[in-house]
């Protein structure tokens, strides 16, 4: 065929054309994308399976290797603890971290105030204040007593009012009120021991009376659900063995179920202690349980420049002064046998004091004795003692010991005389009386009375495992390592124990490898739609963008199944492991934050890797040399 020759004039319009490329909307790149998976469905489907079933068994293998603590948490979560105590943080050397990994979550005993000072710093936390008692109930019936059913309450609990109480009957308590809670395993207690004959059901505990060691009639305003239900079988035993595994949280919850709540002021009074009584001894005997030595003086009644002592290191210190005891119980006011006025009556304010009739010889200079029953004048001799000594001013000094190395010193005005003797620690001991609120001062001077605080456990271990951080965070300790010794001696599988230590890397190569091999198949594959998207004018970022778009979608639904897979999958793994004795599982594995996390990077790792890499080989060609390579 001849060649045409261009005449002058089209000479000229030839030179003047000008090429462009064509414009190719986004909107259309993704109709290419969707059109070209739809015509490979089958293998975007392989594709799909292949990455689905890698990431997966990737998802697995990263939770192998399991947090002590979140293996702790799960484990008691699961074995239905709710509630444990809590203890103040201990900061230790970089040395004793490297020792022990639960080094880092140390712990001793809470300071005062920490109540307060946790439920600033935590949020969505539910503690209660608590103190063991033994307020014995069952006085009549207390033969009926067995292992659930003790006829004792154990507990006292600070009322809190941001607390929510699950209440089955009644209402909270009004503020600085003697109106209390019970709970449903007291209610059933007290049905069991016939405590109120007249109760039908449950709301006619509701404003019924009960006594507790230092006040009567606490008025019951509500009822609040416990686990009682849940433990309600062991009221058929004898006997429970509380070393056993799978009633450990029976304990704490046992803590929570029998115990009453009360306001804070009567909170405070009620928890010192049963026998309201402290013992200071003076003598020679190996007593452990003194908490102080003390010395009673008075100024002498002759000449005021002076005072007399009776007690501790005096010159004459007889080895055999003998024990007194501090009370703030009700003591026998002395009245002579056949008189009925009393010598005196009970403390009234914090500076008055009742004392032991054995203390007038020694510091006033009186013999107080009896000569005959109903002696006239050993009552007008005891009206005359009583008469100079009182409204008389005695001071107290209490010395610490090494145990207790506090002191105390007040000075008290005589209202009354007692015989009454206090039994403290085994030790018969000569009493003296003060007031309440003054025995709560001496108490807390020689107790420092560490606070004890229940938290409640959520139900989901996820929750427990976060509330244990944020209280961490807070410098504070959830008492979680019930179980730690069995998880801590568990022998993992071989298997799984490689799979944890090695696997991570080697499944994270092995799933890499597969998804780009497949997908750099499939770009290389498409060549020569390369070529042809090129050559009728879409740029290389928009071809690069079609094939992209194509393995992000695949990988993308890899991944939630990935996800989901191991959610599914990982909490399987700890069917069949349990402690030694088979009585405790214990949850070893669990879906945490990490697995979404790390396969997220691997799937942006991989999707930047297969795609970009081959993209970037094919682009940097000619177009004609990419067609004609895949048609060679």
């Amino acid at each position: 065929m001849a060649k045409k020759v261009l005449l002058p004039e089209e000479q000229a319009l030839v030179s003047h054309l000008e090429l462009k490329k064509a414009k190719v909307p986004l909107k259309t790149c993704f109709k290419l994308s969707l059109k070209n998976m739809w015509k490979k469905k089958f293998r975007y489907l392989v594709m799909f399976l292949i990455c689905s079933l890698s990431l997966t068994f990737f998802s697995v293998t990263i939770e192998l290797n399991g947090e002590k603590l979140r293996q702790n948490v799960y484990t008691m979560i699961e074995n239905g603890y709710r509630y444990t105590d809590i203890y103040e943080h201990v900061e230790l050397s970089e040395k004793e971290l490297k020792e022990n990994e639960y080094n880092k979550y140390a712990y001793t005993t809470l300071q005062g105030n920490s109540l307060k000072t946790i439920k600033e710093s935590v949020t969505d936390i539910t503690i209660h204040e608590y103190k063991p008692v033994e307020i014995k109930y069952a006085n009549l019936n207390l033969e009926m007593s067995n292992y659930f059913y003790t006829g004792y309450i154990n507990s006292i609990i600070r009322f809190d009012a941001s607390n929510n109480y699950d209440l089955i009957a009644g209402r909270l308590p009004k503020p600085n009120t003697k109106e209390i809670l019970i709970t449903d395993y007291l209610a059933a207690a007290f049905d069991y021991f016939d405590i109120y004959p007249s109760i039908n059901s449950i709301y006619d505990y509701l404003n019924q009376r009960i006594n507790l060691t230092h006040n009567d009639n606490y008025i019951i305003v509500g009822i609040i659900k416990t686990n009682y239900d849940q433990w309600t079988h062991f009221s058929t035993v004898e006997s429970v063995k509380t070393e056993d595994k799978e009633n450990y949280s029976y304990l704490n919850d046992f803590t929570f179920m029998n115990s009453v709540i009360l306001n804070d002021e009567y909170f405070e009074i009620e928890k010192i202690s049963d026998n309201p009584s402290m013992l200071f001894i003076n003598s020679d005997t190996d007593e452990k349980n003194n908490v102080a030595n003390w010395t009673f003086s008075v100024k002498d009644s002759t000449d005021s420049s002076k005072t007399i002592y009776y007690g501790y290191n005096e010159p004459d210190e007889d080895p055999t002064l003998g024990s007194y005891a501090i009370s703030s119980n009700n003591l026998n006011i002395l009245a002579d046998e056949g008189w009925l006025t009393p010598f005196g009556r009970a403390p009234e304010s914090d500076d008055e004091i009742v004392i032991s009739y054995k203390l007038i010889s020694h510091l006033f200079g009186y013999n107080w004795t009896y000569t005959k029953y109903r002696d006239w004048h050993d009552y007008r001799n005891h009206q005359r003692i009583w008469n100079n000594i009182k409204d008389k001013e005695i001071t107290i000094t209490l010395t610490g010991t090494d145990e207790y190395p506090y002191d105390y010193e007040k000075t008290y005005k005589i209202v009354g005389i007692t015989n009454s003797t206090q039994n403290v620690s085994s030790v018969n001991a000569n009493a003296v009386q003060v007031s309440e609120a003054e025995y709560q001062n001496i108490y807390y001077t020689y107790n420092t009375d560490e606070e004890k605080i229940l938290v409640e456990l959520p139900n989901d271990s996820v929750e427990a495992y976060n509330l244990f951080n944020r209280t961490l965070e807070a410098g504070y300790v959830i008492d979680v390592w019930a179980y730690q010794q069995d998880i801590d001696t568990y022998i993992v599988d071989p298997f799984l124990d490689l799979a944890s230590k090695a696997g991570l890397f080697i499944f994270a190569i092995f799933t890499m490898g597969m998804m780009w091999t497949i997908i750099s198949i499939e770009i290389v594959d498409s060549k020569k739609e390369i070529g042809i998207l090129r050559s009728i004018g879409l740029s290389g970022g928009k071809v690069a963008f079609i094939f992209i778009f194509q393995t992000s979608v695949i990988i993308l639904l890899s991944y939630f199944v990935g996800v989901f897979g191991g959610y599914k999958i990982i909490p399987l793994l700890n069917n069949g492991i349990t402690d030694e004795f088979g009585k405790v599982t214990l949850y070893l594995y669990s879906f945490t934050y990490r697995t979404p996390l790390y396969l997220a990077l691997l799937v942006i790792l991989m999707t930047a890797i297969s795609t970009i890499i081959p993209l970037f080989k094919i682009l940097s060609q000619k177009i004609i040399d990419v067609i004609n390579e895949r048609d060679n």
